[in-house]
């Protein structure tokens, strides 16, 4: 209905009004991700550490009042899921905590998108246990000489 487009509206415009005048990261961290909001409808021109940075360190805050509790709550597990996954050092019982809630991450995750909306990655802890840290993995080569 038109009530609910309007709610949808004003919460995406919360948003991104969030992220253009509030949001603050040390220098060189991350881009400046005011300049990324365009017309306060859309991002434009994410750097894919952008997206990561939004994804593992902001969604938690950012839906937290804006989506109902179990999308935010499955939305920041799998935030978390790959923060934990992606840093520079990791133990072998947090891979193994991984292991372990990858697939409840993923139900939650189907309750509400459909299923053929993720790609299966039940197997990424295992190849930390098998290669080290992804860190390095999803690295150009010319910046793993940096």
């Amino acid at each position: 209905s038109r009530s609910d487009i309007q709610i949808v509206f004003r919460k995406k415009s919360v948003l991104f009004n969030w992220v253009a005048s509030e949001v603050k990261f040390p220098d060189g961290y991350v881009s400046n991700l005011s300049r990324c909001v365009e017309k306060g409808q859309k991002f434009s021109g994410m750097k894919s550490h952008d997206c990561h940075v939004f994804m593992q360190r902001l969604l938690p805050f950012a839906f937290a009042e804006l989506l109902p509790t179990n999308v935010h709550e499955a939305l920041a597990g799998i935030g978390a899921f790959f923060r934990d996954l992606s840093t520079r050092t990791i133990k072998e019982e947090v891979v193994e905590q991984l292991q372990e809630n990858i697939p409840i991450l993923l139900c939650n995750l189907e309750k509400i998108f459909p299923p053929r909306f993720f790609d299966v990655m039940e197997y990424l802890p295992y190849v930390v246990l098998l290669c080290g840290p992804v860190h390095y993995g999803w690295m150009y080569h010319y910046e793993r000489a940096m």
